[in-house]
């Protein structure tokens, strides 16, 4: 219990901090399921299932240009 209590104080801090700094960079991460669905794929979706997670950094030098690594 006191570890997810940690886990959400961590995650509520870095929204906070997102949302601070938003005017000149945004950090963030990211974390759900992906699967593939296409042609390899048609009929069974959800099948296999693997866990996504990733990180977000994007600096903005004014409204309209912004670099974001790839």
């Amino acid at each position: 219990m006191i570890k997810a209590k940690a886990i959400l104080i961590i995650i509520f801090v870095g929204l906070a901090y997102m949302v601070q700094a938003q005017q000149y960079s945004q950090m963030g991460v990211q974390g759900g399921g992906a699967y593939y669905i296409g042609e390899l794929n048609q009929g069974t979706p959800f099948y296999r299932i693997q866990p996504m997670y990733g990180i977000l950094f994007r600096r903005n030098f004014n409204p309209h240009y912004s670099l974001q690594p790839r």
